[in-house]
């Protein structure tokens, strides 16, 4: 039996790693070991999401084992979430912010890291990510977020930077990744997509 080790790992990694096991196509069966209760539920609610049998979950010395046997899926519960009809290549990311949320600036860094981390994993992306204001700051040398970025960059998903906002922050000629661009354009790109705002 395959064994997936998540243990000493951030969030989503355990979760990033059980589905690169579930896509395995050799693998019927394997365990997934995590170190904490959270991380137990992450991977048990994404397995019991992708229609994979939960067989057992075992607690031993503080870590958690979680068995697994991959099964058939149920399209019918799939379809009837609507995940079928959703298509990413309409859809624009919105990051206004160098981090996401309100309170701590250090977490909400952190989540933004790992917001794109995330993405970079999935099979589905949308086809811009547009960043204004603080966002943009996510892009320019020395933010933890810019070699996530480049991976998204070279999945095929464009990366569209205010040049205005790079001006007032004084960080143009600090750009790691994206495509300088101005209000017309952006305006273009979000009136003609679905708009997921960070």
């Amino acid at each position: 039996m395959k064994i997936v080790d998540g243990r000493g790992l951030a969030c989503p990694q355990p979760v990033v790693l059980t589905k690169k096991e579930v896509e395995n196509k050799e693998s019927t069966e394997f365990q997934v070991i995590v170190d904490n209760e959270v991380a137990k539920n992450n991977v048990v609610r994404f397995l019991n999401n992708r229609n994979v049998n939960v067989t057992a979950t075992e607690e031993k010395d503080g870590d958690f084992y979680i068995s697994a046997s991959k099964g058939e899926a149920k399209t019918e519960e799939v379809e009837a979430c609507g995940c079928t009809n959703i298509n990413y290549q309409d859809t624009a990311v919105f990051i206004n912010s160098e981090a996401i949320g309100s309170g701590s600036q250090i977490l909400g860094k952190k989540l933004m890291n790992a917001f794109f981390y995330t993405l970079t994993t999935m099979d589905d992306k949308p086809s811009y990510i547009v960043f204004m204001n603080g966002g943009v700051l996510t892009c320019v040398s020395g933010a933890e977020t810019v070699e996530n970025i480049k991976k998204l960059d070279e999945q095929g998903v464009r990366i569209v930077c205010c040049g205005t906002c790079l001006d007032f922050f004084e960080m143009k000629d600090q750009l790691e990744v994206g495509e300088i661009s101005n209000m017309y354009s952006i305006v273009e790109i979000l009136t003609s997509h679905n708009v997921i705002t960070m």
